[in-house]
């Protein structure tokens, strides 16, 4: 607790004035954290064209909903609809929705409410997860020709075929899925999806094999591997072709030194998630030409004050997570020049003390600083 307190009134004296925010008390989860356990819009790096629930909605010729369909919504408690300016329903959100699927309460929609959304012609974006939700929704989903993107996060009862009919989409642009029993036949199957930019499989059962499939989805901007337990460092050999990826969270499986030379290439990331791997500052060397990051999430690595000087040569930096890092006062020199940097974790840094804020004191920028140990 001293020692927290030490940290906060260095801090709170060199920064004074500047309107940065210092976070000494009690710990609370990172923000990759909570992005990842999002289920509203699938979480999400901010910044990165990666819209709350779907794109913008786009104009389209004004066709009326059929008023069967919107009577049946709006029927549903706590259903939640979005319109676009001539009135059409453009997003369902079935989050807080109830329904009963045999004989159990659930939350988050079923089949069965999935049913007849083609007749809402500008429909781009559902919202629906849980034990209600199966193939046979989707099915009932991949007649709806205008949709965007679909959110099942945080868990669904969608497997293999249901993604199959996913695939006869033909403007999917985001998929999110989480706990869901997918394999690498999912994966193949969104190979016929030339559409598809922005891709969360957080904690399924896809491998290396399946990544294979995926390299074939040049258009992907977004990759979200987060806990997919059965893929290795190989799996990132399979995607480093993925030249248009902004956003790569792989799975702690992925996350070696050895491994950073397949994300290497990927130069136009902007943001990287490699929290609870092995990497180490040897790693980081390969990171270094990644020059448009913004957000870079190096939560409880091997990563030491070493490995910031390949940060250092990132200009566009705006949030870094050092949280149970090796980094200690003597590395904070190297985030000096980070003249764009507003957040900044630091806590459980033990080695990190008073004259590493001094290094810190020329980033002007800085808004959140967390130091809590």
């Amino acid at each position: 607790m001293r020692r927290s307190l030490f940290r906060s009134l260095a801090a709170t004296l060199l920064f004074a004035g500047a309107g940065l925010t210092c976070f000494t008390g009690c710990p609370a989860p990172s923000p990759q954290e909570n992005a990842a356990e999002s289920n509203g819009s699938g979480g999400g790096e901010t910044g990165l064209g990666e819209s709350s629930g779907g794109d913008q909605a786009t104009a389209v010729e004004t066709t009326p909903d059929d008023p069967a369909v919107v009577e049946r919504l709006n029927a549903l408690p706590e259903v939640k609809l979005q319109k676009n300016a001539a009135g059409n329903i453009t997003t369902i959100d079935f989050t807080n929705v109830a329904g009963t699927v045999d004989g159990s309460d659930v939350r988050g929609g079923t089949d069965e409410m999935l049913a007849g959304l083609e007749g809402l012609p500008a429909l781009e974006t559902v919202v629906c997860f849980g034990p209600g939700i199966g193939d046979a929704g989707m099915e009932h989903l991949s007649k709806v020709a205008t949709l965007k993107t679909i959110n099942l996060m945080p868990r669904s009862g969608v497997a293999d075929a249901g993604v199959a009919a996913l695939a006869k989409l033909p403007k999917l642009e985001n998929l999110y899925m989480q706990q869901s029993d997918i394999t690498d036949e999912s994966l193949k199957s969104l190979t016929k999806v030339p559409t598809l930019k922005r891709l969360r499989v957080i904690r399924t059962n896809i491998t290396d094999e399946g990544l294979k499939h995926l390299a074939a989805c040049e258009n992907l901007e977004l990759l979200d591997m987060k806990e997919c337990q059965y893929i290795y460092e190989m799996g990132l050999a399979y995607i480093k072709d993925l030249k248009k990826l902004r956003s790569l969270t792989p799975g702690n499986n992925q996350i070696s030194d050895a491994s950073m030379e397949y994300v290497s290439g990927l130069t136009n990331l902007v943001a990287l998630r490699l929290d609870d791997g092995s990497l180490s500052d040897e790693g980081m060397k390969h990171l270094a030409n990644l020059t448009k990051l913004r957000e870079l999430y190096l939560t409880r690595t091997f990563v030491g004050d070493a490995g910031l000087q390949y940060v250092s040569q990132m200009p566009e930096m705006e949030k870094l997570s050092l949280r149970a890092s090796a980094v200690t006062s003597a590395g904070m020199k190297h985030l000096s020049g980070l003249k764009k940097l507003k957040e900044l974790d630091l806590s459980e840094c033990f080695a990190v003390a008073d004259e590493g804020m001094a290094d810190l004191a020329p980033i002007t920028s800085l808004v959140d600083l967390n130091l809590w140990s």
